[in-house]
């Protein structure tokens, strides 16, 4: 319960606004680019438009963004899953934290990043921020997945819309993923469209 209270949704993105900052020293001469997927994506968002906010400038040639802004309905379908999956193996959850598995383990047990529902109610509750996003300088991918249902490819061509208002639209490029779902640990299907895509991104001159 304590390490849930502290894995908070501000924490997260300063957590990958720390890693941006750390990474750049090592790859600002050089052609870099961020990827994130599902909240991981809408973390890289806050996170830039955090340090853009500070002033900051944003040394990145390119940003690939994978299904952010998940949905609120899918949000509440995922924990009441949570709830039951807890009640049927009979865990005592009363605080309703929400156990998350950590796919990068390498281990044959499923270990568990635990947040609090609070976390997915302050993320829903970010602003989408489009002239903030016009101020990374950097070129951004939005993909949506033709079949997912967490993160709706119509939604996120709404905010692309809205993106393509801002003066440097250029910069700004929507993908629909023919056939893809939501989640990455089935990515091996499209994995040469996927790779296909990192390779195309464009760079900044130098």
């Amino acid at each position: 319960f304590e390490i849930a209270q502290q894995n908070t949704y501000p924490e997260f993105i300063s957590l990958i606004e720390s890693c941006i900052k750390f990474t750049e020293q090592y790859t600002i001469n050089q052609n870099n680019i961020i990827i994130g997927h599902s909240a991981g994506a809408t973390g890289v968002i806050d996170a830039l438009n955090n340090i853009v906010k500070k002033e900051e400038k944003v040394h990145i040639d390119s940003v690939m963004l994978f299904a952010p802004w998940v949905s609120a309905e899918w949000f509440e379908v995922f924990k009441q899953t949570v709830y039951k999956r807890c009640e049927s193996n009979h865990f005592e959850n009363p605080h309703k934290i929400l156990p998350i598995v950590n796919i990068l383990n390498q281990s044959t047990k499923p270990s568990y990043v635990s947040i609090m529902p609070k976390f997915i109610n302050d993320m829903l509750e970010y602003p989408f921020r489009p002239d903030l996003m016009n101020q990374w300088n950097t070129y951004i991918t939005i993909v949506a997945g033709e079949k997912d249902r967490k993160a709706d490819p119509v939604c996120i061509q709404k905010r692309f819309e809205e993106l393509q208002k801002q003066p440097n639209r250029n910069l700004f490029k929507f993908i629909i993923l023919p056939n893809a779902r939501h989640s990455f640990l089935h990515i091996y299907e499209n994995n040469q469209s996927v790779i296909s895509l990192i390779k195309s991104q464009r760079k900044k001159v130098r």
